[in-house]
């Protein structure tokens, strides 16, 4: 029987190819990349047990050679098989294809997918940075253009870009790609990223032209630690490959005919200021051939070579950042005789599409903010410093659409001055703006509260993608502090496919890294705020690639840097004065202010409560139990053996510094120094209900309220589920009164706030960000605990997962979804009036363990699949076709399930 046959029997299918994450990507310079695949099959329990994966040469003068053929390899892999081949080429295509075989003998073949090089050594870059000679340093947006013949058919042509801060590419008067904000954000003294773009179908025979429009992206906030004297530059190459063989290099050097002007529209622009664009001094054609330079209204001179920004020129292989979305405003409001007020009722990150008309040289500006005062008027108190304006000055003549080239903003309103006329809903767009990065998660239940703020914490974590996971859109910061990482990450990972966004991100935090000390910094790219050395409570330089290696079986961060991340554990560990890390800035930050330091940092973020001792040094342990887990995924059982016993350690020395045995607390006994050790693990067994009563009589006492910070927030309640009380954490969850998350949206919100308190003036809006992820990190509860989701590290990528969801008081319905990297994961319950009832699918070539719990506290006596009893009155049932084992589990039942879907009846 042929493969496609015994196939298509099987309902077996191999699709979802994808090379280091990305699906036929165009310009990669990893020169061993990794490939991935999914299974799809009608039936159940599927298990591959070995695969083939052939690559082929499309390109040059080896098109269509065979250059690796793994053999069959009798193995479960699907993620992350690594190409094994002859050596790849630089700017060469190659196609790729997988058979696998599974446990039934049954054999698929997938179609065929492509990826393409860029170049593989940045050695082999030809091009030079070039800027404008007569640039007024970072204030008006430069343009470049070359013209440049061409004769022959056209096989095929690409062009590889780095544009610093930002840039847009043109091709003969087209826009190339639909990227914005490109390229992502680096330090660009240690790295700086292009991109690759397929022009082939923009080239003509004759003359052609190329343009570039440079912004000031992150050159322009102040103050910066990158050198003053950096402006905006471009390094590019365009290759085009004709039939008959011949090639052609057009690039950016001292010796080219490349052509730039400061007298473009674009005039002063920054990320935090805005953008002030004059329509009156647009150049027609500028990025055309054929334009005749000196009739053109603008003063074109010859570009000049500059010193390099410093970093290493890497292919950008993460998302771009694109316009996502786009929204019509609710409302408009006058609030003067040249102001009106648009209301899109959704804090998000972008900027406006408008469409104006009016005289020549009118000024319209757009106010961005997330708050309005009483009048109706837009308030930009919490943007400290940013000016988030954007100016667009009138040609005249008809109505025309505008928008931003080199900015963006975070805001619900945007207040329009200077127009008289009467905007309508039609003349307004809201670009949604952030990484493209894949939504892979959803949650739904049948609490309206704890759905909106799932929705309010989605919301929050896409407005602050781009590029890297930033803290907030709007003020003049938007930075990635790897303090709010610590948390977040867990909650990002189950909503967005973060696998190569996060990849990057941890390249930046390694730019940070002193090579000799092993310190990192509290924010990367670190040029603006942040310390260095981090603070210690800082662990997503950790949790990043453990959590990439966990969801997504990316695992070559922990391979090629355990050194590094050992280097940054080993200096914390250094700074244990008896067995304790007193000094920690950070601590469990923006507790409400009741529990904050009036007047410390951060307009009064700091615990007045909990111990920054005990936050400090129990980081130290959970890196080193972190490190722990690292190195047994890498199979280094000496490194296993010593962080485990530098953590036992570090857990003594806590429990000596800071429990109190005879009231079973920690510390002052606050919610979060109780809520922390437990988290950890690090009670003594016969004190840890003790110390969880008090959390719980803490909790009760404050009236179902935290008094945690952006850290032990999270650790409360994950400490509640696992201690089995979900009743309480619901009554958190469900608190819709001052600190919780229902007050945010009492209050209007539709993003996560950055304190619990109500911010729209005084001491706090210095750090009162209406659009904060930190506390967002309580989403991660609704997939790991009412949906049961939990990833194994036995097989990374979730090949084994644990599931056992929680059926808590004041929910009749729960349901969690995940795209994972093998397919579609779901878990979803519902009562009934004989009991629970369960659906639970699982991927191919994966297997769960399942707990279906029964409400309440009686005994599970019966649980069915379909119309099949497997489990009755303490013994298993019939056999049924992907249920591999079912036993007793507490009050439970613990079922063994392949790969499928299953329908699941619990009684009691």
């Amino acid at each position: 029987m042929s493969v496609g046959a015994q196939a298509r029997q099987t309902g077996l299918v191999v699709t979802g190819l994808l090379t280091d994450h990305a699906p036929e990507p165009l310009g990669i310079d990893e020169p061993r990349p990794r490939f991935s695949w999914r299974l799809e099959s009608t039936l159940r329990d599927v298990r591959q047990t070995a695969y083939r994966v052939t690559v082929r040469t499309e390109s040059g003068e080896d098109a269509g050679a065979e250059c690796w053929d793994s053999g069959w390899t009798e193995s479960a892999d699907q993620l992350g098989v690594e190409y094994g081949g002859a050596p790849l080429t630089s700017r060469t295509a190659y196609s790729w294809q997988v058979r696998v075989r599974t446990a039934d003998g049954s054999e698929a073949e997938s179609t065929t997918a492509r990826f393409e090089t860029a170049f593989l050594s940045p050695e082999q870059w030809r091009g030079e940075w070039l800027a404008c000679v007569s640039m007024t340093p970072r204030v008006v947006a430069p343009l470049m253009r070359r013209e440049f013949d061409l004769a022959g058919a056209i096989e095929r042509a690409r062009v590889y870009v780095s544009g610093l801060g930002y840039y847009e590419l043109y091709v003969n008067g087209a826009r190339i790609g639909d990227s914005v904000l490109d390229p992502a954000w680096t330090d660009f003294r240690s790295r700086a990223l292009y991109a690759t773009y397929d022009v082939t179908e923009h080239l003509v025979n004759g003359a052609n032209a190329v343009g570039v429009a440079l912004g000031n992206g992150w050159f322009e906030p102040m103050p910066s630690a990158l050198p003053s004297q950096l402006q905006p530059q471009v390094i590019l190459e365009l290759h085009v490959d004709f039939a008959d063989g011949r090639t052609l290099a057009i690039v950016t050097d001292r010796n080219s005919e490349w052509l730039t002007t400061i007298d473009g529209p674009i005039l002063g622009h920054s990320i935090y200021g805005g953008e002030t664009y004059d329509a009156r001094r647009e150049i027609a054609g500028w990025a055309e051939a054929g334009l005749d330079v000196a009739a053109s209204g603008a003063r074109w001179k010859r570009a000049i070579p500059v010193e390099p920004p410093g970093g290493v020129l890497q292919a950008q292989q993460l998302e771009p950042i694109r316009i996502v979305d786009e929204l019509r405003p609710v409302a408009v409001h006058r609030v003067g005789p040249e102001s009106q007020v648009l209301d899109f009722g959704q804090n998000f990150a972008g900027w406006v599409r408008v469409r104006l008309s009016g005289a020549e040289g009118t000024t319209v500006a757009l106010r961005h903010a997330e708050m309005v005062h009483e009048d109706g008027t837009v308030n930009t108190v919490n943007l400290r410093t940013a000016e988030a304006t954007d100016r667009y000055i009138l040609p005249g003549g008809e109505a025309r659409w505008f928008e931003p080239h080199f900015t963006y903003h975070g805001f619900r309103y945007v207040q329009v001055d200077g127009y008289a006329a009467d905007l309508s809903l039609e003349d307004v767009r809201g670009c949604v703006v952030r990484s493209a990065v894949e939504p892979i998660g959803t949650f739904r239940c049948d609490n309206e509260l704890l759905e909106r703020i799932h929705r309010n914490v989605v919301w929050t974590e896409g407005s602050n993608l781009h590029g890297l996971p930033t803290d907030c859109p709007q003020r003049d910061e938007r930075l990635a502090w790897l303090n709010d990482m610590t948390v977040r990450g867990e909650e990002a990972v189950h909503n967005f496919g973060l696998a190569r966004l996060y990849s990057k991100w941890f390249l930046d935090i390694l730019d940070t890294q002193g090579a000799a000390t092993g310190v990192i910094a509290d924010t990367a790219p670190h040029v603006r705020y942040g310390h260095r050395p981090a603070d210690p409570v800082v662990s997503s330089f950790l949790l990043v690639p453990w959590l990439l290696h966990l969801h997504y079986g990316e695992r070559r961060q922990i391979e090629r840097n355990f050194g590094d991340l050992g280097r940054w554990v080993a200096y914390l560990d250094s700074l244990r004065v008896d067995g304790i890390i007193e000094q920690s800035e950070i601590g469990d930050w923006a507790p409400p202010v009741s529990e904050a330091v009036e007047g410390s940092a951060g307009s009064g973020a700091m615990s007045a409560v909990t111990p920054g001792g005990l936050i400090s040094t129990g980081f130290l342990y959970l890196n080193l139990r972190l490190m722990a887990d690292i190195a047994s995924a890498l199979g280094r059982t000496e490194d296993v053996a010593d962080y485990e016993q530098r953590a036992r350690e570090v857990r003594d020395a806590i429990n000596t510094r800071f429990y109190d045995p005879e009231l079973s607390r920690y510390g002052p006994g606050n919610q979060s120094s109780n809520a922390f050790p437990l988290y950890l693990g690090i009670v003594p067994e016969e004190h840890e209900e003790r110390v969880f009563a008090n959390l719980v009589r803490d909790i009760e006492e404050h009236d179902y309220h935290l008094t945690t910070g952006n850290l032990c927030t999270k650790y409360a309640m994950d400490v509640l589920a696992r201690f089995g009380r979900a009743d309480v954490a619901m009554k958190l969850l469900t608190q819709r009164t001052y600190p919780s998350w229902g007050f945010m949206v009492e209050m209007g919100a539709t993003t996560i706030w950055e304190r619990w308190e109500h911010v729209t003036g005084g001491v706090l809006a210095g750090m009162g960000s209406h659009n904060h992820p930190m506390y967002g990190a309580v989403d991660a509860w609704f997939y790991r605990y009412l949906g049961g989701l939990t990833p194994l590290p036995e097989e990374p990528g979730f090949g084994t997962i644990l599931i056992e969801p929680l059926v808590p008081e004041g929910l009749s319905e729960a349901e969690v979804e995940l795209k994972t990297p093998r397919g579609l994961l779901r878990s979803a319950w519902r009562r009934t009036d004989g009991g629970v009832r369960f659906t639970v699918v699982v991927p191919p070539n994966a297997h769960a363990s399942v707990l279906l719990p029964r409400a309440g506290e009686d005994a599970v006596t019966e649980v069915r699949e379909g119309d099949a009893v497997v489990w009755r009155d303490g013994r298993p049932g019939e056999p049924v076709p992907g249920v591999r084992h079912v036993s007793a589990e507490g009050n439970g039942v613990r079922v063994q399930l392949g790969s499928g879907r299953y329908e699941f009846a619990v009684s009691g």
